[in-house]
């Protein structure tokens, strides 16, 4: 032991340094699967936050679509439009300001808890009056927009169109 030449010190010196290159090589192989991991788990979050934005853009482009639809076809329905396009309007309005203010983006990121879809729950509403409008002569919407008149004290006098 006292000798510092000695061949038993080589060897414990070649063994060590084998195993710290071992220890090493597994480190690095742990890194680069963890590097992967990482990066497909990345991918998969940014491809479920451009569905959900593409989701709640086709939703807006769709009810706006059939809004300038119901527009074009009923042109003595000015008024009764009012109730969609507030509807439309404070649907997006409120759901964007939900989705990007309100949000738990942690929570939302590790689960994959996105909105998305529920937005056309939102939207159902204004597609049943653009349906009555449409096809129902605007009978409801006439009588909500009176109905709402009459108990706030402005009396409306809304014709079906």
């Amino acid at each position: 032991m006292r000798d510092p030449d000695c061949a038993c010190r080589d060897r414990i010196e070649a063994g060590a340094t084998a195993a710290l290159q071992m220890q090493r090589e597994r480190l690095l192989d742990s890194d680069t699967r963890l590097t992967r991991a990482i990066r497909a788990k990345y991918m998969q979050v940014a491809d479920a936050l451009i569905r959900e934005f593409r989701i709640f853009s086709a939703a807006n482009l769709l009810v706006f679509g059939l809004l300038g639809v119901v527009t074009l076809t009923r042109p003595r329905a000015g008024l009764h439009l009012l109730l969609p396009t507030l509807v439309v309007l404070g649907a997006a309005a409120i759901t964007a300001c939900f989705y990007l203010f309100q949000q738990d983006w942690l929570r939302t990121v590790v689960f994959g808890d996105y909105v998305g879809l529920t937005y056309f729950v939102y939207l159902g509403l204004a597609g049943v009056w653009l349906s009555d409008i449409s096809f129902n002569h605007a009978r409801l919407t006439t009588a909500t927009i009176n109905g709402a008149g009459e108990a706030v004290g402005v009396a409306f006098n809304l014709v079906v169109c």
